[in-house]
């Protein structure tokens, strides 16, 4: 079989069209290194022939090169400009410095514990923001019986001599349930719901006021003139159920064989002999007149339990006790 003859006018169009695009694509190169700003911008397309010929290759590179600069943009490369004097700008706004000082490294209060601002007393924890010092209590504050005990007590201190420190009196008469620890201001609501659940089970009780002693904290930094209260199973119930709500946040319970008492006055320091020599046996005598004369004040029925987180103070009313009329 032989072999067609080819067409000499194919094979000379065909090698006119590689002379073309190899002259197309270096002219092209020679308009990039003039002009560098065409890096991001693409060339307009050439006009479309059917067949270039070796005639209208120069045409073609005149009107490549001369549309390319007719582009109206000053520059074809997109440039961002800041004003940052810094020379390693890494591209990042900066903070601003009102956002930096809401996340300080330290979040204990900027102001300094002044004992001589709080009657001497000083805090067994630091104060934190977020942080609530709390405890369960019932509340004595309206008890005539114990406003008389208090009046007792200025008339027993002004006729002392030589006291070794100054002896203040409780404004706040309460009996304490729990140890003061610190909440998590969170905490509060939820603490609160599941203690009254724990309360639905109780009625309204009396509690007994029994004789004065001498009480020191914790720390022995401050010594107490109380009155005993008796343990009645109302309240050894409450302090059970109140430490297995405290247990929930793993916070302390209260002591294990707790002196339940009411605190009227205070000292700083360790003063319990003198206390106990001079002070309790005036406001005993006092005390025990009183009751002789009225024996109902021996005794206070309790109808609230209270939370006291802060400067809130919240009242959980005991259940009434159903009335039976058949």
């Amino acid at each position: 079989m032989t072999r067609p003859n080819l067409n000499h006018s194919v094979v000379a169009g065909f090698a006119n069209r590689q002379t073309t695009g190899i002259q197309f694509l270096s002219a092209y190169e020679e308009d990039e290194e003039e002009d560098d700003t065409n890096e991001y911008c693409l060339p307009e397309a050439p006009e479309q022939a059917a067949t270039p010929t070796a005639a209208t290759t120069s045409k073609m590179e005149v009107s490549h090169t001369s549309k390319n600069r007719q582009i109206p943009y000053e520059s074809k490369r997109m440039k961002i400009e800041h004003h940052d004097t810094d020379d390693d700008y890494s591209g990042k706004l900066p903070v601003p410095s009102i956002l930096k000082n809401m996340f300080s490294t330290s979040l204990v209060e900027s102001s300094l514990e002044d004992p001589g601002s709080h009657q001497g007393r000083i805090r067994s924890f630091p104060h934190l923001r977020g942080n609530w010092c709390s405890f369960v209590n019932i509340d004595f504050s309206q008890n005539e019986a114990l406003k008389i005990v208090v009046k007792f007590l200025k008339q027993s201190i002004n006729v002392l001599k030589d006291p070794p420190g100054d002896v203040y009196i409780n404004s706040d008469l309460h009996l304490s349930l729990s140890k003061t620890q610190v909440f998590q201001h969170h905490w509060i609501d939820q603490f609160t719901q599941s203690f009254k659940l724990k309360l639905k089970s109780y009625i309204p009780f009396d509690i007994i006021f029994d004789t004065f002693r001498v009480y020191l904290n914790e720390e022995k930094t401050r010594t107490f003139v109380g009155i005993e209260v008796f343990a009645s199973d109302s309240l050894l119930r409450l302090v059970e159920d109140c430490d297995k709500c405290l247990y929930d946040y793993d916070l302390l319970p209260y002591y294990k064989d707790p002196s339940f008492h009411v605190s009227f006055a205070w000292m700083v320091g360790n003063h319990e002999e003198w206390l106990n020599n001079f002070l309790i046996p005036m406001i005993s005598a006092k005390w025990y007149n009183l009751c002789d004369d009225e024996p109902a004040f021996k005794k206070s029925l309790v109808e609230s339990i209270f939370f006291r987180s802060g400067n809130r103070n919240y009242e959980l009313a005991l259940p009434k006790p159903l009335l039976n009329y058949s």
